[in-house]
């Protein structure tokens, strides 16, 4: 990761309806090799499976129901060219209003 410029660009999106897909926004980088990391959150119980393509490195749950329930994720990918990251969409294990966030990170060189 580049040590004083780190974010290549960034975008979130927040949904109060309830549903499953929770969608991070997509990021136009300006270089190759940025790290792409989709930051996901709902206010519901359960699991969330990581989009497509995606490497899931965390996950945590605070079950207090009925209604303060809350998951969270993080998942990145390498990205070999510059441009639109297109959206990536986790899927949450139940339905809750929710939160996607896309982070590209420029590397190190």
């Amino acid at each position: 990761m580049h040590r004083t410029t780190p974010v290549d660009g960034h975008k979130a999106t927040v949904d109060a309806s309830a549903d499953t897909a929770v969608d991070a926004p997509s990021v136009t980088t300006t270089r190759a090799g940025v790290r792409l990391v989709v930051l996901s959150g709902t206010n519901a119980g359960g699991n969330m499976t990581a989009p497509a393509a995606l490497t899931e490195r965390w996950e945590a749950a605070a079950l207090n129901p009925p209604s303060r329930s809350v998951t969270v994720s993080a998942a990145d990918e390498s990205r070999s060219a510059a441009g639109a990251t297109g959206v990536r969409t986790t899927t949450a294990g139940a339905s809750g209003a929710h939160i996607g966030t896309a982070v590209a990170l420029r590397p190190a060189s």
